[in-house]
């Protein structure tokens, strides 16, 4: 669904549920939960998240133990354990329009 509302033109979030289950001020019913999560994106007491293949997420974050940062302006930046190799990436593809 998220690729999908991203190719109609929409700005799309990916939040960390964990981040936003502790976030106050939630609402009881899910027809109010959207436009709260928005708000809360907006004021930005939620930060976007990135997407990453089974690989990456296991083997190379939980695994090997880097640490992975997404960056305001779409890149990310990574890092082993000891800091020793610090990598980045290229930003994300244009949007179409």
């Amino acid at each position: 669904m998220f690729y999908r509302l991203e190719a109609e033109g929409f700005e799309c979030v990916l939040a960390d549920a964990k981040q936003v289950k502790h976030l106050p001020g939630r609402p009881k019913r899910d027809s109010s939960d959207s436009s709260w999560l928005a708000a809360c994106f907006e004021r930005g007491a939620v930060r976007s998240c990135a997407l990453f293949c089974t690989f990456h997420h296991q083997v190379v974050i939980h695994q090997m133990g880097w640490t992975v940062v997404l960056n305001p302006d779409g890149t990310t930046t990574a890092w082993n354990k000891d800091r020793t190799k610090v990598l980045h990436s290229h930003s994300p593809p244009a949007r179409p329009g």
